[in-house]
């Protein structure tokens, strides 16, 4: 997957998809964020601690996005203005290993 967050899309490719077939263009308008994860598989039983569980770098900063869901985490590149914003989750034991914010389902975004 190539993820360019000053593109209104990215193309997709699945990890079983033949060579010569067409990626999937997936438009970010309508997802409320992209994330990249570590294993795919997850852990549907661990709950995710808002709480930084290390160093970080980048600016802290708290995600609600319109649908309730929030996340802590830090961004090197804080600017509300843009349509997406990557996000590195404060919980480093976490599945997740980094987000794509898109900004329009963003409810509230504060620094810490």
């Amino acid at each position: 997957m190539n993820v360019d967050p000053t593109k209104p899309n990215f193309v997709l490719r699945l990890l079983d998809q033949p060579p010569d077939e067409e990626p999937v263009i997936v438009p970010l308008e309508g997802l409320k964020a992209v994330f990249f994860v570590k294993r795919f598989e997850g852990d549907a039983k661990r709950t995710r601690r808002n709480e930084f569980s290390g160093p970080a770098t980048g600016r802290k900063v708290a995600v609600t996005f319109t649908d309730g869901e929030a996340i802590v985490g830090t961004s090197l590149t804080l600017d509300p203005s843009r349509p997406t914003l990557f996000l590195f989750p404060a919980d480093r034991d976490g599945n997740n290993d980094k987000l794509l914010v898109v900004m329009s389902a963003v409810s509230s975004l504060r620094k810490l």
